[in-house]
């Protein structure tokens, strides 16, 4: 996927290519939609954005959890991400911390997957879910 930050066109066959492939038929079809068909393309496309973000937050984790980042030196995943990946710090961070929370909170995990809910609301959900309330926020979550 490094080839899409690169400006690259990736290879139709790859994660990258599929993907970009994807978003470029979902981007097409706004040219036929009548005017009381944009409020669910803008539903639908929020969905998929949540989906997505899903899947970003999932990678992320998996490569914390790796340790590759610090093949290439870093010494926090953050610093990987916020370099490599152009974004902020915060955004970085956040997509680390949120890798981490959502491996205790499987059912929150499983809507955001769904695209039921945003990364907003993951995050709001997390905070909540201190060391003091983690029994009872498993609780409510199941």
């Amino acid at each position: 996927m490094a080839e899409i930050l690169d400006g690259e066109v990736p290879p139709e066959g790859t994660l990258g290519g599929q993907l970009e492939a994807a978003i470029g038929r979902f981007g097409k079809e706004l040219d036929g939609l009548v005017d009381a068909e944009l409020g669910d393309a803008v539903r639908r496309t929020a969905q998929l954005r949540s989906m997505l973000e899903a899947v970003e937050v999932e990678f992320v984790g998996r490569f914390d959890t790796s340790h590759e980042w610090s093949v290439d030196g870093y010494k926090h995943p953050t610093s990987w991400v916020k370099t490599e990946c152009r974004v902020p710090r915060s955004a970085a961070g956040k997509r680390v911390g949120l890798s981490r929370a959502l491996r205790a909170m499987p059912h929150t995990a499983e809507a955001f997957a769904a695209g039921a809910i945003d990364i907003a609301h993951v995050d709001r959900l997390a905070r909540c879910n201190s060391p003091a309330r983690a029994e009872a926020f498993a609780i409510a979550e199941a």
